[in-house]
């Protein structure tokens, strides 16, 4: 019973959501650009650097002028090219603020979970798993910015791997003048998109 009470309190606190996406091309192609130092920088990052196994790190970098965004996270599991698992460690934002992701060991770790499935020979289907985010202020508005950037992430991610081309900065300039919204990057994707908020 004790146990049973424990769970659903954790299904109160911690929050999740899925995104899932269709993309024409090989599997192992889409693998490697979410796994590799080069892939990663290829749609999403800007000087990464990934070991990709069971057990390897990941330094996600962003540039933003002078300043820079850093992440580093863990590969809990791995097995390619079908499956990957990765948990945040920690977090510098452009401002410098420091944040260890891994400091209560009573907490859920922030981590997201990658499967790709191979639809048809030149076709692959991919499901992100984002979970352990917090049900408080600290991470409400982490929460929403995690989720509207990863619509539009993946929208590149898909023009990547299908044509090779990189539309960060066409995005960002939509983004930014108004004229693109989170509701478009989501129709880009082609995959069926949710969220899922535990409370």
């Amino acid at each position: 019973m004790k146990d049973i009470e424990k769970l659903k309190s954790a299904v109160r606190i911690y929050r999740a959501f899925d995104i899932r996406i269709n993309i024409d091309a090989f599997i192992a192609r889409v693998f490697d650009a979410l796994t590799t130092s080069d892939g990663l920088n290829s749609w999403w990052t800007h000087d990464s650097k990934s070991d990709p196994r069971e057990g390897g790190e990941i330094e996600y970098i962003w540039h933003f002028g002078k300043k820079s965004v850093i992440g580093k996270a863990r590969y809990r599991s791995f097995d390619l090219p079908h499956s990957f698992k990765v948990d945040y460690l920690e977090w510098i934002d452009h401002s410098g603020h420091f944040r260890n992701l891994t400091e209560n060991p009573h907490d859920l770790p922030i981590s997201q979970c990658y499967e790709l499935h191979e639809i048809s020979k030149n076709k692959t289907s991919v499901c992100i798993l984002t979970s352990g985010m917090k049900c408080n202020k600290i991470f409400d508005a982490i929460y929403e910015g995690t989720h509207d950037g990863w619509i539009n992430s993946l929208a590149n991610l898909k023009s990547v791997c299908e044509t090779g081309k990189d539309l960060r900065a066409e995005l960002n300039q939509s983004l930014e003048s108004g004229l693109l919204s989170v509701d478009s990057g989501a129709s880009i994707l082609g995959g069926d998109n949710k969220t899922k908020n535990p409370s």
